[in-house]
Formats: structure tokens, C-alpha cells, sequence
């Protein structure tokens, strides 16, 4: 493969790249506008306050999402085995190992506590508490299981791109 080739597929990764950093910020300013405006109408001191954690932790989301952004190539003479090394680096951070993994626990902790904070908040006011919260719990189990589908499926699309990468670098 050329040298403009591989310029080219690095490129067109970055390209991907900041558009799905675009949307992840774009649902971070979503959520902001509406966790406050939850809180404003929360019928409670405790859901507000459940509302306001999830307000709270939105930039540090949208924090996590821009670190995950791949730095700009080089636009100097370049080899192309240097370029392929930058690229296999580049789809080697999208992976998620054990260390991402704690960090990633670390992140869901406050959504959960959130969500604990205001499910508590509504207990109370409701009637027939189980039969309300029950499509909101199995949200949330959805939710969570199709995270884990989703994380599974990164990581074994990385392992494939990375194969992929260094057959490249082979041939």
C-alpha cells in the first residue's frame, strides 16, 4: 500500500474520529439542558437533588469523550511504516482493557448514584410503587446490557481492525 493510501485511511479514521466526539458532546450538551430542566420541575428536594448529580457529572462525561480523541497525524514526511505505526496506535486506544475498565466504573458511579437519588425521590409520592418503577428498572437493566454488547462488540472490531493493520504492515 502507498504511502497516500495509508495517509489517506488515517485521515479518513481521524475524520470518524471527531465526528463521533461531535455527537458525544452534542448528547453531553443534551443531557445537561435536560437534567436542568428536571431539576427545575422535580416534584421533590430528593429527585432534584438526583437530578442535579446527573447535571453535575455531565462535563466530567463530556471530559472523558475528548480524552478519547485520537491526536493529529503528522503532516511532515512520514514513512509509511510510521504512518501504519500511528494508525494501529491510533485503533489500539479505542480497546477496552482492565485499566479502562476500573475507569469506566468510575465513571458510571455518580449516573448510578444519580439515578439511586431520584428512583428514592419518587418512591414515596407513587401508588402502586412496583408496578411504576418496574419498566424504568427494566430500562435500565436493558441499558445496561446492551453497554456491555456494545463494549464487547468495540473490542472485538479493534482486535479485527488491529489484525487487519498488521497484515498491512506485513505485506
Amino acid at each position: 500500500m502507498t504511502t497516500q493510501a495509508v495517509r489517506m485511511l488515517v485521515n479518513d479514521y481521524q475524520t470518524t474520529a471527531r465526528r463521533n466526539l461531535c455527537i458525544g458532546l452534542g448528547v453531553c450538551v443534551l443531557s445537561a439542558g435536560f437534567f436542568a430542566f428536571c431539576a427545575r420541575i422535580a416534584p421533590n428536594a430528593l429527585v432534584r437533588i438526583g437530578d442535579l448529580i446527573m447535571l453535575a457529572w455531565t462535563p466530567g462525561m463530556a471530559w472523558i469523550i475528548w480524552c478519547r480523541l485520537p491526536p493529529r497525524a503528522s503532516l511532515g514526511e512520514t514513512s509509511t511504516l510510521g504512518l501504519i505505526d500511528f494508525h494501529r496506535a491510533q485503533v489500539a486506544r479505542e480497546g477496552w482493557s482492565l485499566r479502562s475498565s476500573a475507569t469506566l466504573v468510575a465513571v458510571m458511579l455518580p449516573i448510578f448514584a444519580g439515578m439511586a437519588v431520584i428512583l428514592a425521590g419518587i418512591w414515596p409520592k407513587a401508588s402502586r410503587m412496583y408496578v411504576q418503577l418496574l419498566p424504568i428498572l427494566i430500562l435500565l437493566l436493558v441499558w445496561m446490557v446492551i453497554f456491555v454488547l456494545q463494549l464487547r462488540r468495540q473490542n472485538r472490531r479493534v482486535r479485527d481492525r488491529l489484525r487487519e493493520i498488521d497484515v498491512l504492515r506485513e505485506g
